[in-house]
């Protein structure tokens, strides 16, 4: 049964249910694009920062639910986790690296059409802090960003340890 129930007698040859949310999906990331471009174009850096805060708030949130849940707190764990958000929004790409010290994920096709590192950094301040109230002991950093100009983006949790010494080239930087 679909979830708009139609007539007796009447058909509608609608796509598939993969087709139908991959769809939805990039309606969504055009629609958060246009309301992040209309916030930065009106309030400029402040609004950047508004989508930081709204952001990291919904980090917090999701993270707090899933502790709830008993979401396990490893750096493995979290990567995982991470990896499976992406995949959720129709991200594509691979866990590169997956180890008790690092992870990462190399995302070759983005689902966010930003055209900005600076926005796409504000809105990825979900996924920091989500890391960051799962585990106060790891770092997400995003050191390869298509925004930027690189290829692919690459998102990685470290542990602070390794953070300060291996750190290849932080989102900071953007």
């Amino acid at each position: 049964m679909d979830t708009i129930q139609l007539p007796d007698g009447v058909t509608s040859d609608l796509p598939s249910i993969e087709d139908r949310y991959d769809s939805a999906v990039r309606g969504l990331m055009m629609r958060i694009k246009s309301l992040y471009d209309a916030i930065i174009d009106r309030f400029g850096l402040e609004g950047l920062e508004l989508i930081r805060e709204i952001s990291g708030a919904e980090g917090d949130a999701i993270a707090d639910k899933l502790l709830a849940r008993g979401q396990r707190t490893d750096l493995k764990s979290i990567t995982l986790l991470l990896a499976r958000i992406f995949e959720n929004v129709r991200g594509i790409g691979e866990v590169t690296e997956l180890t008790d010290q690092r992870g990462e994920i190399m995302i070759s096709r983005c689902p966010y059409p930003f055209d900005s590192a600076d926005v796409c950094r504000a809105h990825t301040t979900m996924e920091e802090r989500l890391v960051h109230r799962l585990n106060p002991n790891l770092r997400y950093q995003i050191e390869a960003c298509i925004p930027r100009g690189d290829k692919y983006c690459l998102h990685v949790v470290t542990t602070w340890e390794i953070s300060a010494s291996e750190t290849r080239q932080g989102f900071k930087d953007i």
